[in-house]
């Protein structure tokens, strides 16, 4: 037998087994899926995902009073022959791409009846994951990580492919994603403290006593919740206040970036343009250079790029990322609706323009829409003062309260009646 006979064979061999055990993990995939949906249509339970930020995950009110955990008890009360399901997925200071990593496979395993979705706002300072959507665009400038990443994405559809990377993952120690939901009441509160501090005060008035006493209460949570962010805000107690410890800041964002270099890969834009109202735009620009020349010397391998993106750029990365988790629900037969964020003192700027581009967008794909921010406006003009109104509504960071976010719920509910969505 000749040897390129034999090489024939054997790789037709090795397709054969391939072929077989591809065949047999789908088939064992197709069993076990109908056999959870028909358990699923037996207990008639009906699922609903919220996606989004701080907004979604209840910064602002106490732990299960943001508007998916009002959603679910509005439901029950109003429909109490049916079984509801509302899983809170929001991601505090999460980006849009932060939340398509998060749920892209996961929608594929929960098999979710609606997706109500709002996202787009953190995009604006938070770059986190921006090369994903780069690449899952075909936009990265890096032609073989283009063609890694979408055969990536193609192979994923196999189960023998999904089953190596898994395997793959597992003996290699990789980190898995953290849980979706803090199940916990006590760090989830404490985590929000935290989120809403950081965007709220003004570290630079506090005694060197206090600061340090805040690094150190930081650090603690950081213990029980580790999260990319963490790192971000002690730089920020260093470099903001009456610390001025550049060396200890630059030391908390080169620890964040080895942890996760996708985090901070974009530092120009989100971390020293947070500094900018301490310092002139000169000297604004030697610490950027400052910090980029200690990096090159500390850390010569790791390549991390310094850019900033314009507004357009933002809209089209929100754009993208918003209607690819359209396109997987409506893959998946997964109904979608979207909202707003409501408008208070905080970004009002910011935060219209945002909301103009999520009514755009739900116009494009013709989804329900539920614009909260003229609900609030409503509100706001019925009101006896702007006081009344934001003490009412709103939390002292700008978040919702609990009464706002019931508002939220009750909004929403009406939005899926009105358009006869829920339990269809």
């Amino acid at each position: 037998m000749c040897l390129y006979k034999k090489i024939y064979i054997f790789f037709l061999g090795v397709f054969l087994i391939l072929f077989s055990l591809e065949v047999v993990l789908q088939c064992c995939h197709f069993f076990i899926k109908n056999k959870i949906n028909l358990t699923q249509n037996e207990d008639k339970v009906y699922k609903i995902v919220c996606l989004g930020n701080s907004y979604t995950q209840g910064a602002g009110a106490p732990h299960g009073e943001g508007y998916p955990g009002h959603l679910e008890r509005l439901i029950q009360e109003k429909y109490p022959l049916q079984k509801v399901i509302v899983y809170n997925w929001g991601i505090p200071g999460g980006n849009t791409s932060m939340i398509i990593a998060q749920i892209s496979k996961a929608l594929v395993d929960l098999s979710p009846h609606l997706i109500i979705l709002r996202g787009g706002e953190p995009n604006i300072a938070n770059r986190y994951r921006y090369r994903d959507y780069l690449k899952r665009e075909g936009l990265s400038e890096d032609t073989l990580n283009n063609l890694i990443y979408r055969a990536h994405d193609l192979l994923f559809n196999l189960r023998i492919y999904r089953f190596i990377v898994y395997y793959i993952e597992q003996t290699s120690g990789a980190v898995e994603e953290k849980e979706l939901v803090i199940s916990s009441s006590y760090w989830h509160e404490q985590h929000i403290r935290l989120f809403n501090r950081y965007n709220r005060v003004d570290f630079s008035k506090y005694s060197k006593k206090k600061v340090l006493e805040e690094i150190d209460w930081i650090r603690n949570i950081s213990k029980k919740y580790p999260h990319p962010h963490n790192h971000l805000w002690l730089a920020r107690l260093y470099f903001r206040t009456v610390l001025k410890d550049f060396d200890s800041a630059f030391n908390e964002i080169a620890q964040g970036i080895i942890t996760d270099p996708f985090y901070y890969e974009n530092m120009n834009y989100v971390e020293f343009n947070s500094f900018s109202r301490d310092y002139s735009n000169e000297s604004l620009k030697r610490k950027i250079s400052s910090f980029k020349k200690k990096w090159l010397e500390k850390y010569p391998t790791l390549f991390v790029r310094f850019e900033n993106i314009e507004i357009e750029g933002i809209k089209r990365w929100v754009s993208a990322d918003l209607k690819y988790i359209f396109r997987v629900a409506k893959a998946k037969g997964i109904k979608v609706v979207m909202h707003n964020y409501p408008v208070s003192n905080i970004f009002p700027q910011a935060r219209s323009v945002v909301n103009g581009w999520l009514k755009d967008i739900a116009d494009e794909i013709n989804v329900p829409f539920l614009d909260l921010a003229k609900v609030f406006l409503k509100l706001k003009r019925s009101s006896k003062s702007y006081s009344n109104f934001k003490t009412q509504y709103f939390s002292p960071d700008d978040h919702l309260n609990s009464k706002g976010y019931k508002i939220n719920a009750e909004k929403i509910l009406k939005l899926l009646e009105d358009h006869k969505i829920l339990f269809k």
